[in-house]
């Protein structure tokens, strides 16, 4: 353990190594795909900037951000070769820095290409977009008849150079979802009309993670990783299609141990009274670390290999715990998620969340430590 996690009051590990595994599983799969990383959220809470060089010495040559301030990071930290490509929308004021930092936009409809193009007449050079379309999420993108009808309009905008065409899949999660079929079919139809008028050839991508492992037929000319890109399923647990290596652990230390006694309660609102005599031991992570709430009276951790459950009301600062054994001191560590010891999938079901909220809202004063 580094010096700085034993000086740390609560800290994630993430494994560089176990990413790397998972870029080559998802090579695998993908077959002759290209792979844009999807890094936006600080990299899902794993730390952007060390994932990028990472992804870079392996050769995806594509990122995937949500916004504006994302792309300009990576660029100021010197990734200057890579393809970034905003995922979300943007605005007016921001169409200059688009140009200063040379990153690709998402076309999410009509009226963000008429942005687009209006600062693009000014410039010497076109500038590269990826047009989105809307198969069914019903979210951003142009619809079907939309892009149809105006097809032409579309993709002969002054100063927008389309260079590819995608989509977002709504529950690719689930294996053989009709719902997810009917997307792809719709993307597919759009490609065609396209083609088949000599309007548009260029790059196809609509598979997201669920995608990637559940609808290869989709696979296409590139595929968008984002949470099996860390070790993590978005669905169920399914390590036939693909053993994944979770990448991030959460823990936290032991600050403070004390008896609680029948009648006492413990904690804000009084939520959790003790039946019986038990040993409590006070951690040093809370809710702004990134410890939900949610996990009030019902969230379990790991005391080495003892099972230890949450008790009273998550703090800002300090979660309780009992432990049944009494075993335990000041200092010591716990596993609050992570590893296949306590999956972060099954500690997000149990909370009734999701993989993906509890990676990303680990905050910023809690230390990343990154490891080989």
């Amino acid at each position: 353990m580094s010096v700085a996690s034993r000086t740390s009051r609560c800290w994630s590990e993430v494994s560089l190594s176990a990413i790397g595994k998972n870029i080559r599983a998802i090579r695998r799969l993908a077959g002759g795909a290209s792979l844009y990383a999807v890094i936006k959220a600080d990299a899902y809470g794993h730390g952007v900037l060390e994932l990028a060089r990472l992804l870079e010495n392996a050769g995806v040559d594509t990122f995937c951000v949500a916004t504006l301030g994302e792309a300009v990071q990576l660029r100021e930290a010197g990734y200057t070769r890579q393809t970034i490509l905003l995922l979300g929308s943007f605005y007016a004021d921001e169409v200059g820095d688009l140009f200063e930092y040379a990153v690709t936009p998402t076309i999410p409809d009509i009226t963000h290409l008429g942005i687009l193009s209006r600062h693009a007449r000014r410039k010497p050079n076109p500038i590269d977009a990826h047009l989105k379309v809307d198969t069914g999420m019903n979210r951003y993108g142009i619809p079907f008849d939309e892009l149809t009808e105006r097809a032409q309009e579309i993709f002969r905008t002054p100063g927008v150079n389309i260079t590819a065409l995608y989509s977002h899949l709504a529950a690719s999660a689930l294996p053989g979802d009709q719902g997810t079929l009917d997307q792809i079919a719709q993307f597919t139809r759009a490609v065609d009309y396209l083609e088949v008028s000599n309007l548009w050839f260029g790059r196809k991508h609509i598979c997201n993670s669920g995608g990637v492992l559940y609808y290869p037929q989709a696979h296409l000319d590139a595929v968008r990783p984002g949470l099996i890109l860390y070790g993590y399923y978005p669905g169920a647990i399914d390590r036939d299609r693909v053993a994944l290596s979770p990448s991030l652990s959460f823990h936290a230390r032991v600050t403070a141990v004390k008896k609680l006694f029948p009648g006492q309660s413990l904690g804000y609102d009084r939520t959790y009274t003790a039946k019986k005599e038990m040993t409590i031991a006070l951690l040093s992570v809370g809710y702004a670390d990134g410890y939900p709430i949610r996990f009030s009276n019902k969230g379990q951790v790991l005391l080495g290999r003892e099972r230890c459950s949450v008790v009273g009301k998550v703090c800002m600062d300090t979660t309780m715990i009992h432990v049944p054994s009494g075993r335990v001191k000041p200092g010591d560590s716990v596993l609050l998620w992570g590893g296949r010891e306590h999956p972060l999938e099954t500690v997000a079901a149990g909370a009734g969340t999701i993989p993906y909220e509890l990676v990303c809202q680990i905050s910023r004063r809690v230390p990343r430590l990154h490891v080989d």
